[in-house]
């Protein structure tokens, strides 16, 4: 019986956006929500009643080969000198299925720290990571 996957997602139908141009040629992205769940227990009681979100730390980290004619710097989606850093730009970042379908969105994301690995007879990567203000989708 001839057939197509269609059970799971895989990193060869997923398209990534930053700013709302495609990112290049990424190699990896990860997806960390943290809520810092605060425990609540009464004086005396050393077993929490209760967790609830203190806040919510959202962060996105985009690793991506390095093309002769394109990269996040290029494109502004990562600072060039620090004094881009004071200009506050942010992005959103989507990352979806070829099918269409959004996997999940981070809005007001903010470039927080990056760097660059030159390895002899490797490619060179650039790895950026953002910081967001909401996110939303639940396909990831």
């Amino acid at each position: 019986m001839a057939g197509s996957n269609r059970k799971v997602q895989t990193a060869n139908r997923i398209w990534v956006s930053v700013g709302g141009s495609p990112l290049g040629l990424g190699q990896s992205v990860e997806l960390h929500d943290d809520y810092q769940m605060e425990a609540l227990q009464g004086v005396g009681d050393i077993h929490p009643q209760e967790f609830v979100p203190s806040a919510a730390v959202l962060t996105v980290t985009i690793s991506e080969m390095v093309m002769l004619d394109s990269s996040m710097r290029a494109s502004g989606a990562s600072y060039t000198s620090p004094d881009d850093a004071l200009r506050g730009v942010s992005h959103d970042i989507i990352v979806s299925s070829k099918d269409g379908g959004m996997l999940r969105k981070y809005t007001g994301c903010f470039y927080t720290s990056g760097d660059v690995q030159v390895r002899k007879h490797a490619i060179v990567i650039a790895n950026a990571t953002f910081k967001c203000m909401d996110a939303s989708g639940g396909g990831a």
